[in-house]
C-alpha cells in the first residue's frame, strides 16, 4: 500500500568524506574532515522524474548500509562517528516513506566534489563513500608494515588509508595474531615463520598500470596489488588473482565494467609506466618483403617474476634465440625493459648480444605505440604480454605469467591449476578492477581504475615532473649497492 504521508524531513543531513588517517597511530583525524554531501530544507530543487533513478538510490543506500555496517565491525574500539545524528533515522525514513520522499534527496542535495574536476550527482556521491569503505575491509584497523623506507611510508598510507599503520624493522616485530605488510615476494622461511607467529602476511607489489615513469626511479603509483597467498607472477603455487579467475561467475555489468576499462586503456594508449616518446611504426622492409613483424620483450633478470614465473629459467638472450629459432625468417624486434634502458637496473647476462640476434632494437618508443603494428610477440613473464592481449596480438609465453595458461595466448610450459577458460574481458576485471587498488592522484581517496586512466592520461600530457632527481637518486643507490648501473 502506498504511503502518502508528507515526510518529516530533517532540517540537515550530513555525510563526511571518510579520513585518511593511515598515516600514523593518532584517530584524531577521523573527527576533521569534509562533508561529502549536504542535504537542506531550503535547496532549490533540480529536475527529476524517473523510477529507475529511484531504484538505484534504494540500492545505493543499501549497499552503504552494507558498507557502513562492515566499516563499524572493522573500527571496534574506535568512536567511529561517520554521519550526523540524523542520518541513520533519515534513511530508515526513506526506505519506508513515499516516492516524493525520495525524490527530495534528489532535489535537495548539495553536494561537495571529492574529485577535482569529478561533477557527481546524489548516487553517484553516495555508491563513491561506500566504495571507499567497502575498499578500507582490504585491511583490519591495525596494520604493521615491515621494513618500508621512509621515503614509501606515505605512499603505503594513501593504499592503506582506512588503517592505523605501525612500522616495524622486521616480522619478529609484529605482535602474534595481527596483519602485516611486506613488500615483494617473500621467501619460504619468511612465510612459515609468519604462520608460526600466527601472522597474517599481505605481500604488496605494483599494480598492472602503474605511473608515468618507473618505479625504480621512485615515480609515485597509483596502483598497488595486495595478495594473501602469494604474488600474481609466482606460478608455483596459487595466488588471489589465480583463484579469482578460476572461481569466477561475472554478471553482465561486471563484463561491461572490464570492457570499459580495456577500450579506454587503448584510447589513451595506457600501459604499466608510460614511459618513451619516440615514433615507431612497421618497418617498410617487412611490408615489403611479406614478413612477420615480431616483437621480443626483455625483463630485468634479477627480477622476481622470472625466478617464480619460469621455473625452467631464462635469459633475455635465451628469449631471443628461441624466438628467432620458432620464427624463422620474421622481422624480429628486441625491445629491452625500460629500467635497463634507464640505467635503473642491471643489464642481463650476454644481453648485447640478443641485440645482434634482432632486425631492430627499439628503447625510446612506448609499447602501446608499437602493438597496433605487430603480428605476434615472445614475452618470459613480461606484462608487456598482457598489454599485447588487450591489442588482440598473438602472446607466445615462454614462462608462465598471470595471464597465461588460461587458453588466451600460445604456451610452451603448462600450469594444471589453471582450469578455467576465461574471456580476455573477465581475465581483464579479475586483474585490473577486482585485484588491484587505485589511488586517486587528484584526491588521495581510492578509486576506480577507468579514472586512473584518465588520471594517467592527463599527467603523461604534463610530463614528468622531477624526473632528472629520481634519476639521479636512482644511480647513487645503484652505485652505493655495487651495481653496475
Amino acid at each position: 500500500m502506498k504511503n502518502n504521508k508528507k515526510p518529516v524531513f530533517p532540517p540537515e543531513v550530513i555525510l563526511y568524506q571518510p579520513a585518511q588517517w593511515g598515516k600514523s597511530e593518532d584517530q584524531s583525524s577521523e573527527y576533521e574532515r569534509q562533508p561529502l554531501l549536504s542535504i537542506h530544507q531550503g535547496d532549490q530543487p533540480w529536475p527529476f522524474n524517473t523510477e529507475e533513478r529511484i531504484d538505484a538510490l534504494d540500492e545505493a543506500w543499501n549497499r552503504l548500509l552494507k558498507a557502513y555496517n562492515a566499516e563499524s565491525q572493522r573500527l571496534a574500539g574506535i568512536n567511529f562517528a561517520m554521519m550526523h545524528q540524523h542520518y541513520q533515522p533519515a534513511i530508515e525514513q526513506v526506505r519506508e516513506t513515499s516516492m516524493n520522499y525520495k525524490i527530495a534527496w534528489f532535489q535537495k542535495s548539495r553536494i561537495t566534489q571529492p574529485e577535482p574536476g569529478q561533477e557527481m550527482n546524489l548516487l553517484e556521491a553516495i555508491n563513491w563513500l561506500a566504495e571507499q569503505y567497502e575498499n578500507r575491509q582490504r585491511f583490519p584497523k591495525d596494520v604493521y608494515a615491515i621494513g618500508f623506507k621512509p621515503f614509501w611510508r606515505s605512499t603505503l598510507a594513501q593504499f592503506l588509508q582506512g588503517s592505523i599503520v605501525h612500522h616495524v624493522a622486521d616480522l619478529a616485530a609484529v605482535p602474534a595474531n595481527n596483519t602485516a605488510v611486506i613488500w615483494g615476494r617473500q621467501s619460504d622461511e619468511t612465510r612459515s615463520q609468519a604462520n608460526t607467529q600466527t601472522i597474517h602476511l599481505v605481500e604488496l607489489e605494483d599494480g598492472f598500470v602503474r605511473s608515468v615513469g618507473l618505479g625504480a626511479e621512485f615515480a609515485k603509483p597509483l596502483s598497488w596489488v595486495a595478495d594473501s597467498q602469494t604474488l600474481y607472477f609466482d606460478a608455483s603455487m596459487a595466488s588471489d588473482l589465480e583463484d579469482t579467475i578460476n572461481l569466477q561467475k561475472l554478471k553482465d555489468e561486471c563484463i561491461m565494467s572490464a570492457k570499459r576499462f580495456r577500450l579506454k586503456m587503448l584510447e589513451l594508449g595506457i600501459s604499466k609506466y608510460n614511459t618513451g616518446n619516440g615514433y615507431w611504426q612497421r618497418p617498410a622492409i617487412a611490408i615489403e618483403q611479406g614478413r612477420d613483424v615480431v616483437l621480443v620483450t626483455g625483463q630485468v633478470e634479477r627480477d622476481a617474476s622470472i625466478k617464480f614465473g619460469a621455473p625452467q629459467g631464462s635469459s633475455n638472450l635465451d628469449l631471443m634465440k628461441k624466438a628467432r629459432e620458432l620464427e624463422g625468417n620474421a622481422y624480429l624486434i628486441y625491445k629491452p625493459h625500460p629500467d635497463v634502458v634507464a640505467g635503473a637496473r642491471a643489464q642481463g647476462s650476454d644481453e648485447q648480444q640478443a641485440w645482434d640476434i634482432a632486425d631492430e632494437v627499439v628503447t625510446d618508443t612506448n609499447i602501446t605505440q608499437m602493438l597496433p603494428h605487430i603480428d605476434r610477440m615472445h614475452v618470459l613473464t613480461s606484462l608487456a604480454g598482457f598489454e599485447g592481449l588487450l591489442y588482440d596480438v598473438e602472446v607466445v609465453c615462454h614462462g608462465m605469467p598471470f595471464y597465461a595458461g588460461w587458453g588466451l595466448t600460445t604456451d610452451i610450459q603448462t600450469c594444471s591449476r589453471r582450469k578455467a577458460t576465461p574471456s580476455l574481458d573477465a581475465l581483464v576485471y579479475a586483474a585490473c578492477v577486482q585485484y588491484p587498488m587505485y589511488i586517486s592522484r587528484d584526491s588521495g581517496y581510492y578509486c576506480s581504475g577507468e579514472l586512473t586512466l584518465s588520471q594517467l592520461a592527463n599527467w603523461k600530457a604534463q610530463g614528468e615532473s622531477g624526473k632528472m632527481f629520481r634519476k639521479t637518486a636512482r644511480k647513487l643507490i645503484n652505485l652505493l649497492r655495487g651495481q653496475e648501473k
